[in-house]
């Protein structure tokens, strides 16, 4: 049985994704394809992003290359939109027909903690104060540190 930790942060997680692909969170739960146009935002650089949780898949694709991936994403299986001869690299050779050079990658796997992690404390000498929008932590190596472990 998941934790209400491991659901607060699932949902956390749905909703953040959501924001940045341009979709609702309710779209990964659809055991469809959904594809949208890519919202302004951090991820410029990027010309199709796509994510599933295995309920559904949303794929974000820039606006000029919107249609081409709607008529040539998979028809059957939502989740094959994330496979690289499906549709990433079908895209970067219609980039390149359209005289664009894109790469694309294989997908990541995320993963969420089930439980709450233990708080681990600093070693001495290096001191900390939250910062950012969302509360990062900031740390300071000691005077006489040459390397900097991050955990």
């Amino acid at each position: 049985m998941a934790s209400d930790y491991f659901l607060a942060a699932l949902d956390r997680y749905r909703e953040t994704r959501a924001a940045v692909l341009g979709c609702s969170p309710g779209d990964f739960d659809t055991h469809s394809l959904v594809i949208v146009p890519r919202p302004d935002g951090p991820y410029l650089k990027s010309v199709l992003m796509a994510l599933t949780f295995g309920t559904g898949t949303v794929v974000s694709v820039e606006q000029p290359y919107l249609e081409w991936v709607r008529a040539n994403a998979p028809q059957d299986k939502h989740y094959r939109a994330m496979l690289p001869n499906v549709l990433l690299q079908p895209l970067a050779e219609e980039a390149a027909r359209r005289g664009d050079t894109i790469d694309w990658r294989s997908p990541n796997l995320t993963f969420l903690p089930a439980q709450e992690p233990a708080a681990r404390p600093l070693p001495r000498g290096f001191p900390s104060s939250p910062s950012g929008p969302i509360g990062a932590i900031v740390t300071s190596p000691p005077a006489n540190s040459t390397t900097l472990l991050a955990s």
